[in-house]
């Protein structure tokens, strides 16, 4: 027995107030109720452990869920308590690694925990139909902007052939209208200097 966890128990009972601090502190003391065949004070236990915050990770999760299999059975309410440690369970991964390590003490919940992980199953279906919609909404959104992208490309890379086509009749035309200025300049001096039909 931890003696802290004891004193603190006393303390509890004499002032009838149950400030827990920890869930280690909440178990030790779940422990010691069960050692001294106090288990209607589970009632006061209980609520915490059901509302205490476990662990960020999904290890330490676990590991603390594992902890609170391994008390269960001492619980009159060990059905509840069983439910509640299996709807924390994040996902269902982490509900088949708890029942892996505790399988034995489980065993008399098995039909529980296969609904439970059934609703995990279905769950994480729907998350996953969920988040392949989104993504398929997004290629989709993404494509429209491709193609609108691309329309624009092409009709600028139209404009600037359009006038690259334009500039070139232009040069054109004028290269031509230059060598007809030339040829008429030509002829006009060769007309110019001619000798006049009829004379010697």
């Amino acid at each position: 027995v931890d003696e802290d966890h004891f004193i603190w128990l006393v303390d509890s009972l004499t002032e009838r107030k149950w400030n827990f601090t920890s869930v280690d502190q909440a178990l030790s003391v779940l422990c010691i109720t069960d050692q001294f065949n106090m288990q209607h004070l589970h009632k006061h236990i209980i609520p915490y452990l059901k509302a205490a915050e476990l662990g960020i990770s999904s290890s330490d999760r676990i590991e603390c869920l594992k902890r609170y299999i391994d008390i269960s059975p001492r619980c009159r309410d060990n059905g509840e308590l069983v439910n509640w440690i299996f709807e924390r369970c994040e996902s269902s991964a982490e509900l088949i690694a708890l029942a892996q390590s505790c399988g034995p003490t489980l065993a008399p919940h098995l039909p529980l925990f296969l609904r439970v992980l059934e609703s995990a199953h279905a769950n994480e279906k729907t998350k996953t139909e969920e988040t392949m919609s989104k993504l398929l909404d997004e290629n989709v959104s993404l494509i429209k902007k491709n193609e609108k992208l691309a329309e624009e490309s092409n009709a600028k890379d139209f404009w600037y052939c359009e006038k690259e086509i334009l500039a070139l009749i232009n040069m054109t035309l004028n290269d031509e209208v230059k060598k007809l200025e030339k040829q008429v300049t030509v002829l006009g001096t060769a007309i110019k200097y001619e000798p006049a039909i009829g004379t010697d």
